[in-house]
């Protein structure tokens, strides 16, 4: 339960839904307000939650003060006394700050940081079944659905927004050719850039520019060389790069200034199958893993956008690994969770922290999982489902891991695998179709 802030020395707060940056007994002392001779001067009597916040709703925020005008920063703005203000619909940690403010005298303010807490619950609804499809997430919990395998015998071209609040998907357009397994980069501007995988067309490999709002389509370039089982990340600067692939060992860029492809001009130390690539807070990339044959096996490399070059990470783990997961934290680390190398899948775990340019064990998952699909949501919790333990049997299990301690989800109604797991601008997770046992599986879910 949530216990009203007051001013006094007994003020306490509910650690499980928010937590105040430091008592307010603290903050009241520290501003000038909280009593006194002068009645009139700023003083915040209550700045609490009005009911636990969870994710995917909006919070609401109980107000009480006087001697004064105040407001709710950030984005908030001017609140009257005994109210209690709806905030926008979190995703994830959010801190606000009350101002208490009156001419003459020194503001009162108060902190309150806004953890939400998830239902646990998982929620189907009908969807097509597919595989390989791109799935993009858009503005209002909406996410941008691409092509795919279909059981259709062609791969789809088709270009759909799926409404997570009625759960419907509606026709947008059609890409310039059928995709599956390709890569669907947001551009930060309304458009999707959409490349590589398997297509319907024997001509040479291009990508394609989708508009997230029309379904309209326009080229985006020729690409060096095709690529599948590639990774890509959107680099600082604007660019994205198309990372490895099957039976390949090198990165190129496409400029979105010039709307063109181009190779890096060095290489990765081996073919980089299955790998992952993700983007650090000075702007490098971090590749890691991917299968290969190659002997001088690398688990990891560092690539600088700005000379294009490859630095392999010294004291990295020796081992191989593909088919993981890389999520980025709140702190700009990187945890690698999971995967699959020639033993088997694994359950291990490794966390980058880039400032010491060194990889650090962490506790294990409960248990292994390759094919890993996975999400990080509030207070840097991963949240992973399905997968595979066997080949081509999917699971149907869930789990959350946060700084190593497991907690269960909710099952899966059926197992599945190679399906798609994106978080959606509400911070709910959103997972569409899959394979099992080499039959597609058709149904959405979203957790929240």
């Amino acid at each position: 339960m949530n216990t009203p802030l007051t001013p006094t020395p007994a003020a306490r707060l509910s650690r499980r839904h928010f937590l105040a940056s430091t008592s307010l007994g603290g903050l009241l002392a520290a501003c000038g307000g909280g009593g006194g001779a002068d009645d009139e001067r700023p003083t915040i009597e209550e700045f609490t939650l009005a009911a636990p916040a969870l994710v995917g709703e909006a919070a609401r925020l109980r107000v009480r003060f006087r001697g004064g005008s105040a407001r709710i920063e950030p984005g908030l703005g001017a609140v009257t006394s005994g109210s209690t203000v709806q905030a926008p619909v979190l995703a994830g940690s959010q801190r606000y700050r009350l101002v208490v403010s009156q001419a003459g005298a020194p503001d009162a303010t108060a902190e309150l940081t806004v953890e939400p807490a998830w239902r646990n619950r998982l929620r189907s609804f009908e969807a097509p079944a597919m595989t390989g499809q791109g799935v993009v997430a858009l503005e209002g919990a909406a996410a941008l659905v691409l092509g795919g395998s279909r059981g259709t015998g062609v791969l789809s071209s088709a270009i759909e927004r799926l409404d997570s609040a009625t759960q419907r998907f509606t026709a947008l357009g059609q890409m310039l050719t059928g995709r599956s397994e390709m890569s669907a980069v947001p551009l930060g501007d309304g458009q999707v850039l959409v490349f590589g995988g398997s297509t319907s067309t024997v001509q040479p490999p291009f990508a394609e520019i989708v508009d997230a709002r029309t379904g309209a389509t326009r080229h985006g370039g020729w690409m060096m060389l095709p690529r599948a089982q590639h990774c890509t990340v959107r680099l600082a600067d604007g660019r994205v790069a198309a990372v490895g692939g099957s039976q390949r060992n090198s990165l190129e860029l496409w400029s979105p200034a010039s709307n063109t492809w181009a190779l890096a001009g060095n290489r990765m130390a081996h073919v980089r199958q299955h790998a992952t690539a993700s983007l650090l807070p000075d702007g490098r990339v971090l590749i890691v893993g991917g299968s290969t044959e190659a002997a001088n096996y690398r688990f990891a490399e560092i690539f600088d956008p700005a000379n294009e070059t490859f630095t392999p990470v010294a004291g990295a783990p020796d081992e191989r690994r593909w088919l993981h997961a890389a999520l980025t934290l709140a702190d700009g680390s990187v945890l690698i969770v999971g995967g699959e190398n020639d033993s088997g899948p694994l359950a291990s775990v490794w966390r980058y922290e880039p400032a010491a340019a060194r990889f650090v064990a962490q506790p294990p998952l409960g248990e292994p999982r390759s094919i890993v699909r996975a999400a990080t949501g509030p207070g840097d919790e991963v949240l992973m489902y399905g997968g595979e333990q066997a080949p081509d049997v999917g699971l149907s299990t869930g789990t959350g891991w946060r700084a190593g301690t497991p907690r269960a989800l909710p099952a899966l109604p059926s197992p599945r695998a190679w399906h798609t797991l994106t978080r959606l601008s509400d911070g709910r997770v959103l997972m569409l179709g899959g394979q099992h046992r080499g039959e597609l599986v058709a149904g959405g879910l979203i957790y929240d």
